[in-house]
């Protein structure tokens, strides 16, 4: 079984739901091929690559398309992982990763004043409760 399977696999019928949802969150396309890759290999029958292959694009197949495909869903995955953790995570630490995050980001988009008062809070924050190794990573920021 493929790294790729086994994740989807790992997925509960209700987070398989959520996936679902959160793959169509844009709507740009109404036959999402990472949409069908993702039930595809979400069946019980295992398939060959060259069996997805003529599934997805017929008897037009094209490797690489069907590689980026799989980076595309693999991608989409540990997107919706990631969020889902965080949404669940809510603790300290998780807040102030948060507000790091977002403080990279800013700096990132040059609105140093605005990331300089999210570092701040930050590192209130993770003084208040003793997170020293996040004050850590404040500190290098």
């Amino acid at each position: 079984m493929d790294k790729l399977r086994t994740i989807i696999k790992l997925l509960d019928k209700e987070e398989t739901r959520e996936f679902r949802t959160f793959i169509n969150r844009q709507k740009q396309k109404k036959n999402r091929l990472d949409l069908s890759l993702f039930e595809t290999l979400l069946e019980e029958k295992e398939y060959k690559a060259s069996e997805i292959l003529k599934k997805l694009y017929g008897n037009h197949p094209n490797q690489q398309a069907y590689h980026a495909l799989r980076k595309r869903l693999t991608r989409h995955l540990l997107d919706f992982i990631v969020l889902k953790r965080m949404d669940e995570d809510n603790t300290t630490a998780s807040s102030v990763m948060g507000l790091l995050s977002l403080a990279r980001y800013l700096f990132d988009k040059k609105s140093f004043s605005l990331a300089w008062a999210y570092i701040k809070k930050a590192e209130k924050q993770a003084l208040s409760n003793e997170l020293f190794p996040l004050l850590n990573n404040i500190y290098l920021v």
